[in-house]
């Protein structure tokens, strides 16, 4: 078998518009470990880009040791330092991603303060934190003439926020919809939080939301324009690679538009069964892909979000990679994920037409 289309996508996405790709990649000579006042962090030093620019527009880190291991950082998670040429992550937010590398280069005996060890972004964008469910609930009371469903001929969604910030022009589905796991969103209103110094836990991080929703969330509030301003960064760059992989699709496999069905914004086959479109009646999720690789167990893919429990939604066909000039289509089963969804080890070759 012939591996093309996982050696064109072997590169780092690159997207040129504004300051600084998206991801951006570089090696480094070392990681090291800082710890003070129970705060710890790790430093990967001496970095040399391999791939991309770095600027404002960056969302995704990718940092490669000189034995080849892998590291992957949302924006908002790691500290970049031009002038010493290096970077950190915080100590906590870096075990949660990579436990077993984390006992290699952590001097594990330096444990967070009880309370506080699972107050970070990558834990309170998760249901068992009770965030996301929180940050809905503090948006419902906030907009309740805002609050309800669409259901409009193909468009059904859930309950949520409607006709106030849309996430698209023309629009009816918010943006606020999406802040329960945006974690640039939840990094925000952590750092909100902790300006207050309060006795730092998770259930009072919960409660600090509820008792602050005007001030985070009102229509006024200049708190509320950052944090759209922000999830709106993420939710255009998806929505730019849904895009470019329908286009992709169209192209290569000589399909039309009315073969096509895009979902709405807030669909429920979107949020419920994970679908982001459907070609002939196939489904389809389409995550980004930087590097793609055959290694012993399967064919490896770099990636970002991606979740092990699509292989549960019987409705969801096919995972769909993209770098925004190609595209890799896997069946949505027979595969594993790990690095907290940014690496996808697929046991299977992928699909060359599943149309």
């Amino acid at each position: 078998m012939k591996f093309t289309l996982i050696e064109s996508l072997k590169s780092v996405i690159i997207e040129k518009s504004g300051d600084g790709d998206i991801s951006v990649e570089f090696s480094f000579y070392d990681a090291k470990p800082w710890s003070n006042y129970g705060k710890s962090r790790i430093y990967f030093n001496r970095l040399s880009p391999k791939e991309g620019r770095f600027g404002s527009n960056t969302e995704e880190i990718i940092l490669t040791s000189r034995d080849g291991e892998t590291y992957q950082f949302d924006i908002d998670e790691f500290e970049y330092n031009r002038l010493k040429n290096n970077g950190y992550v915080d100590g906590n937010i870096f075990k949660q991603k990579y436990p077993q590398q984390m006992d290699k280069i952590l001097d594990v005996t330096q444990q967070p303060t009880k309370g506080t060890g699972q107050l970070t972004v990558p834990y309170l964008k998760t249901k068992n934190s009770g965030v996301p469910q929180t940050i809905l609930d503090t948006l419902k009371s906030i907009y309740p003439n805002n609050w309800g469903s669409i259901n409009d001929g193909d468009c059904q969604t859930l309950d949520g926020v409607i006709d106030v910030f849309p996430a698209i022009e023309g629009e009816r589905w918010s943006i606020l919809n999406f802040f329960d796991t945006n974690p640039g969103v939840i990094k925000i209103l952590l750092e909100e939080y902790q300006k207050e110094k309060r006795a730092e836990s998770v259930e009072d991080f919960n409660n600090w939301i509820r008792e602050s929703g005007e001030k985070l969330f009102g229509e006024n509030s200049q708190i509320l324009q950052d944090l759209i301003k922000r999830n709106l960064q993420s939710f255009e760059k998806g929505w730019k690679l849904e895009d470019e992989a329908v286009d992709i699709i169209k192209t290569k496999f000589n399909l039309t538009d009315d073969q096509i069905i895009r979902y709405c914004l807030g669909s429920i086959n979107d949020r419920v069964n994970s679908i982001d479109f459907s070609v002939n009646g196939k489904t389809f999720q389409v995550k980004p892909a930087s590097k793609t690789s055959k290694g012993e167990k399967g064919i490896e893919v770099n990636t970002y979000g991606m979740r092990d429990w699509y292989k549960n939604k019987k409705k969801l066909d096919y995972i769909l990679y993209s770098n925004g000039k190609d595209i890799l289509i896997f069946p949505n089963s027979s595969y594993v994920v790990t690095n907290n969804g940014n690496k996808v080890i697929h046991y299977t070759n992928p699909i060359r037409n599943p149309f």
